[in-house]
C-alpha cells in the first residue's frame, strides 16, 4: 500500500470514529447534582418564634455554610439565638471540592432557604431538613445538628453468587471500608478512598469514606463505624454497591464502578501478582547456558 492509500485510509478511519462518538447516548446535565433524598423532621417552631427572623438567620447561615465548604470541603454553623437560631452542616465529597463544591451547596441552599415549602414540603412550621445529593449533602435545622441524624441508605442491584462467595465479597467489603475508615479518621481533611479485588470472579471494589472536618478522630471513627456496623442489616449478602450518609459522615462502595477520582487512593488492597515471563530462548542457547 502507498503512502498515499495509507493517509487516506487513517483519515477516513478518523471520520468514522469521530461519527460514531456523536451517536453515543451523552449523560444529562448535571446528572452527578441529582438528589438523591430528602427529610423532613425536628419540632414545630416554639409559638414565639418568628418566621421572618429564622428566615434571615437561615440565609446568614447558608452564606457561611458555602464560605466554610468551599475553603475546607464541609462547615458547620450557627447563626442567631432561640427561638429563631439556625444550625447548618454542608459537606463535599472529598474530590468535590472548592468553587465547584460552593456552587452546587449555594443551588441547593437557595432551594432550601427560600423555597423550601413547595419544594420539600416540609411545610413553614417544620424547622429541619437533610438534602443528600450524590456529591454534597446538608442540613439546616432549628435544632442542634450534632448528632448522626437523619440517615439514608441507597444500594446497587447487582448481587455476588453463590452464598459462600457472597459471604467472602462481603468479607472483603468490610474490610475495605474499615481501613479506610482508620484512615480518613487520622487525616485532616477526614477523607479516604481504596480499591480491593474479588479475584475469583475478577471484581474491582471502590470504596470512599468522609467525615467533616470539624469532627476529632475518635469522632469521625465512631461515625463511620455506625455506618459499617449497619452493612449487614441494611444491604443483603453480596451486593455490589451500597451507601449509607448522615450529614456528617459518609460510607460508600462500589464493584467496577470509579465513582471518585481514583488519582490519588488512600490505600489498594489485594493488588493481583505480577508474573514475570521468561523470553523464548532457541534449543541451542539452553545447551550453552547449561554446559
Amino acid at each position: 500500500m502507498s503512502v498515499s492509500a495509507v493517509h487516506h485510509f487513517l483519515l477516513l478511519a478518523v471520520a468514522l470514529v469521530t461519527f460514531a462518538a456523536t451517536l453515543l447516548p451523552l449523560p444529562p446535565a448535571g446528572a452527578e447534582d441529582t438528589i438523591l433524598a430528602y427529610k423532613c423532621g425536628g419540632v414545630p417552631a416554639a409559638a414565639n418564634a418568628s418566621s421572618d427572623a429564622y428566615r434571615s438567620n437561615l440565609n446568614a447561615l447558608a452564606a457561611t455554610l458555602v464560605a466554610g465548604a468551599r475553603a475546607n470541603g464541609s462547615a458547620v454553623a450557627a447563626v442567631g439565638a432561640p427561638p429563631d437560631a439556625a444550625y447548618g452542616v454542608a459537606l463535599c465529597r472529598g474530590d468535590f471540592t472548592g468553587d465547584a463544591c460552593a456552587r452546587g451547596l449555594g443551588d441547593a441552599l437557595r432551594t432550601t432557604v427560600n423555597d423550601s415549602e413547595s419544594a420539600f414540603g416540609c411545610g413553614r412550621q417544620v424547622r429541619d431538613v437533610a438534602l443528600f445529593y450524590d456529591r454534597y449533602q446538608l442540613r439546616l435545622s432549628g435544632d442542634d445538628v450534632n448528632g448522626d441524624v437523619p440517615r439514608w441508605a441507597g444500594n446497587n442491584t447487582n448481587f455476588v453468587a453463590p452464598a459462600d462467595a457472597a459471604r467472602r465479597f462481603d468479607g472483603l467489603v468490610k474490610e475495605l471500608v474499615t481501613t479506610i475508615a482508620g484512615i480518613a479518621a487520622g487525616r485532616p481533611d477526614r477523607y479516604a478512598t481504596g480499591r480491593s479485588r474479588f479475584g475469583e470472579q475478577r471484581l474491582t471494589l471502590y470504596g470512599l469514606v468522609q467525615c467533616t472536618v470539624d469532627m476529632p478522630p475518635e469522632r469521625c471513627r465512631a461515625c463511620l463505624d455506625g455506618l459499617i456496623s449497619a452493612f449487614p442489616a441494611t444491604f443483603p449478602s453480596g451486593q455490589h454497591g451500597g451507601r449509607i450518609l448522615v450529614p456528617r459522615c459518609t460510607v460508600r462502595y462500589e464493584t467496577d464502578d470509579t465513582f471518585f477520582n481514583t488519582a490519588d487512593l488512600s490505600v489498594d488492597l489485594h493488588k493481583p501478582k505480577r508474573t514475570c515471563l521468561l523470553p523464548f530462548l532457541p534449543s541451542y542457547s539452553l545447551f550453552w547456558l547449561f554446559y
